[in-house]
């Protein structure tokens, strides 16, 4: 009497093996290049979402100088990634939004003279200054790295970067032709986490009137402004102006602008 020996139940077995071991080698890539990738391109589309949301801000800001009544911006601050059933998800990306104060926080205009009496004791070419912050965006992603933050001051809203290659994302009012317009910040302003935020601003003192002033003696009216953005950017948003007549920068966070009184 002779056995045959049957081995179809174990090359069953070794399939069903092989098969959950390129499951298992899947679903490990999968956890670990492609669903990073993805969230990667959530935090990217997020930050330029932001982008946009402190350009609005600026507007809101920049509108005040002539506004009676307060207005608002929302920022989303941080996001959420996708629920996923079998996937692990890192912990929401958050966000800050905060009023900063630079190194240098004084916006100074000296060599501007009054044109008319009633105000000549004031404007009267010496130095004046004015204090003032900035609002700053700044994420904690968990993917996406290279992200700038995102900054307001002095009617401009830009991107900081680490390797110093900043760039505007909105055009000047500071200088408009014959016009200054000085739009200074201050109060409190700190949030931190994912959700939306809306930031009230309320204008405390409003230009309803202009003044009239003219430099002394051939010399320029300058004006120094606190900002984390540097000269050549200043240099490249005033390029229309045609009183600007030099654009360098002055100090840590501090550009110095002069106008020309004769330029037309």
């Amino acid at each position: 009497m002779s056995l045959v020996r049957d081995n179809r139940g174990q090359a069953l077995q070794v399939g069903a093996v092989l098969l959950f071991g390129i499951l298992v080698v899947l679903f490990t890539v999968w956890q670990a290049f492609i669903i990073p990738d993805q969230n990667e391109r959530i935090e990217f589309t997020h930050n330029e979402q932001v982008q946009s949301e402190m350009v609005e801000l600026r507007g809101g800001i920049v509108s005040t100088a002539e506004a009676t009544t307060p207005t608002s911006a929302a920022v989303e601050l941080g996001t959420q990634f996708p629920t996923r059933l079998l996937f692990i998800n890192p912990s929401p990306a958050t966000g800050t939004l905060e009023a900063a104060t630079l190194d240098n926080s004084t916006f100074g205009i000296e060599n501007a003279n009054a044109t008319t009496a009633d105000v000549r004791q004031f404007w009267d070419g010496t130095e004046r200054g004015f204090e003032t912050a900035s609002v700053e965006y700044s994420a904690d992603y968990r993917e996406f790295s290279g992200e700038p933050t995102t900054v307001y001051d002095n009617t401009v809203a830009y991107n900081v970067f680490e390797d110093d290659e900043d760039s505007a994302l909105s055009r000047q009012s500071l200088i408009q032709g014959e016009r200054i317009s000085v739009v200074t910040i201050d109060g409190a302003l700190s949030e931190n986490g994912v959700g939306s935020v809306t930031t009230d601003i309320q204008p405390v003192t409003t230009g309803t009137r202009s003044v009239e002033v003219e430099p002394d003696d051939d010399e320029p009216l300058t004006l120094a402004v606190p900002t984390r953005l540097d000269a050549g950017e200043w240099a490249e948003l005033l390029s229309a102006q045609p009183r600007v007549e030099d654009v360098t920068d002055a100090g840590e966070d501090l550009v110095e602008i002069e106008l020309d009184p004769g330029a037309t």
